[in-house]
């Protein structure tokens, strides 16, 4: 079974203040992510992970999308509840360049989720290093929070920032998932 590495990272903010910050289209569906091609070999499942974290764990796996001007971004998430804690792995990305749209490879992807209406969260930052060439690749970055309560619903979200030159645009997807 395979590992992550996880990754620590707070802030704070109103949930209305995130939400309105840069959203431009976004969409969400509550299905599996698709198989990985190429560059991510594993055998372990949602449900592996989930048992992996707890026996009692619920894990919900989603697609994060969002797009600005010509770019589009893609974020695979797994969503896993254990109690009251809360973790968010973004395992993986693809950012796509649109009618022959130019940039660089110094994207950004920052995620994290906002539970029981708290003005807390655990946010996942990226290294300044997303590739923009319309593939898959690996990211394994969690957030972890804690909720008061084992079954609210937690809104995630998944924020691309593009790199490209001049002023870098961005959009964020907002998903509500129960797990």
């Amino acid at each position: 079974m395979r590992t992550m590495p996880l990754v620590r990272a707070a802030g704070t903010a109103t949930l209305a203040g995130l939400m309105l910050a840069g959203s431009a289209t976004a969409s969400f569906a509550a299905t599996p992510p698709p198989e990985p091609r190429g560059t991510l070999a594993t055998s372990a499942t949602s449900a592996d992970l989930a048992t992996a974290t707890s026996p009692l764990a619920t894990t919900t796996p989603y697609t994060a999308t969002c797009s600005t001007g010509n770019f589009r971004g893609t974020a695979n998430v797994i969503l896993t509840r254990s109690g009251n804690h809360i973790d968010m792995t973004v395992t993986r990305y693809k950012i796509e360049k649109l009618n022959g749209q130019q940039g660089g490879n110094k994207a950004n992807i920052v995620f994290g989720q906002v539970v029981d209406d708290d003005i807390l969260f655990q946010e996942g930052k990226s290294p300044d290093a997303m590739v923009q060439d319309g593939q898959w690749h690996t990211l394994d970055i969690t957030a972890h929070n804690n909720s008061k309560d084992t079954t609210a619903k937690v809104n995630s979200y998944v924020e691309f920032t593009f790199d490209k030159s001049g002023a870098d645009p961005y959009c964020t997807s907002w998903s509500t998932v129960t797990a």
